[in-house]
């Protein structure tokens, strides 16, 4: 402090500025807790996606039948949602684009219950991925431009099937086909895919089928002469 401020100061106004100094340097500062599905929902998953204010009050979408696990819920914003989530060692990118969804939409990814989809899907075939997407709260019934989910999953082979659930009827309708361990689908209505490989039962009656020797047959009698 130079002599001139010193000495205008003073010996206790010097003393209450260090003390003031020296609190402020030192002061605690305050951290705020949030959760990573709301840092998601309002900046996304990519670097310099900022998609709208998070609805903190949300109200999660109910599942659908046969896909009872929550994966997690986000709130779609005023740039719509790009987000990618894992799943125990699956990931799943899910992409609302602006203005398909109003702002404050709450949309829900449900993972399922595999061996309850078995008796649903074609003879000769079984689950191997499955999810649903359902959206909520001010979304409207369909949304106004497609909407994209991509699921990277292990377990899925490169040209398994890719079936979608008729919301109405239950039907399957076909989807087209995984690439690698991927399988992506687009849509506009709140839907459930399952992804199925040839039936490990299907494998082994073909096994047995290939193995089984073939049956002899009786030559008929020949006559010479």
């Amino acid at each position: 402090m130079p002599e001139d401020l010193e000495r205008a100061v003073g010996p206790d106004r010097r003393t209450f500025i260090k003390r003031l100094v020296i609190g402020t340097a030192f002061a605690a500062p305050v951290v705020s807790s949030f959760t990573m599905s709301g840092v998601q929902a309002v900046f996304g998953a990519k670097a310099g996606a900022i998609l709208g204010l998070a609805n903190s009050n949300c109200t999660v979408p109910p599942a659908p039948p046969n896909y009872p696990r929550p994966i997690d819920t986000f709130a779609v914003g005023v740039g719509g949602l790009d987000v990618t989530v894992p799943d125990d060692g699956v990931t799943l990118h899910l992409v609302v684009p602006a203005g398909a969804l109003p702002p404050g939409t709450c949309i829900s990814i449900y993972g399922a219950d595999l061996a309850a989809l078995q008796p649903l899907v074609p003879s000769g075939e079984t689950p191997v991925s499955g999810y649903a997407v359902v959206w909520g709260g001010k979304g409207p019934p369909v949304a106004t431009s497609p909407i994209t989910l991509q699921v990277t999953d292990p377990a899925v082979s490169n040209g398994d099937p890719i079936y979608k659930f008729d919301k109405v009827t239950g039907v399957l309708i076909s989807q087209g086909s995984a690439s690698g361990h991927t399988w992506t689908v687009t849509f506009v209505e709140d839907p459930s895919f399952v992804v199925t490989g040839q039936s490990d039962d299907d494998d082994d009656e073909k096994r047995k089928a290939a193995a089984q020797p073939a049956t002899p047959v009786a030559a008929e009698p020949q006559f010479t002469g």
